[in-house]
């Protein structure tokens, strides 16, 4: 993993430019707006529509794996990640299953911090190791949203 900060220690300059590229396997996901609540395919009548904001990020381009999440959940026991769910999985190279939204959200923390990455899913200032809580933003919508503008990128000739 490459840090600038490290690796040039305070020795670049305003004139140097970096291209930061997502690992083999991760689709960059741009910066937009997405409409939560009461749209269209939606059910809950009561919530209304919202605009959100949404940062741009990187999307693995395929299921989590059980071998997968198991790497993970190995390093995430010894790191302060102690109620992370085994899963199930027909076999190592199948998705993981039967695992909570929740697991899923400490799992992606844990995948990050064994990454040196910064973990993006925080409680009042706390990275979610352990317990849940109600989460602000549904990300399903987002999710689903955003993937159909890039699928609709993708079929536009």
């Amino acid at each position: 993993m490459w840090n600038a900060g490290t690796d040039f220690s305070q020795s670049y300059t305003t004139q140097m430019r970096f291209r930061v590229t997502a690992e083999e396997g991760f689709s960059h996901i741009s910066e937009g707006s997405v409409t939560m609540g009461r749209t269209s395919g939606d059910t809950d009548v009561d919530a209304a529509p919202v605009i959100v904001a949404v940062s741009s990020f990187y999307l693995q381009q395929s299921e989590t794996t059980k071998e997968q999440w198991d790497e993970v959940r190995t390093w995430a026991l010894n790191h302060g990640y102690t109620d992370l769910a085994v899963g199930a999985g027909k076999a190592a190279n199948h998705p993981v299953q039967s695992v909570s939204w929740w697991d899923a959200v400490k799992w992606c923390n844990a995948r990050s911090e064994k990454e040196g990455l910064t973990p993006c899913y925080t409680v009042s200032g706390n990275v979610l190791k352990t317990g849940m809580v109600v989460p602000d933003v549904n990300w399903s919508d987002i999710t689903r949203q955003k993937l159909n503008h890039i699928l609709a990128d993708l079929s536009s000739p």
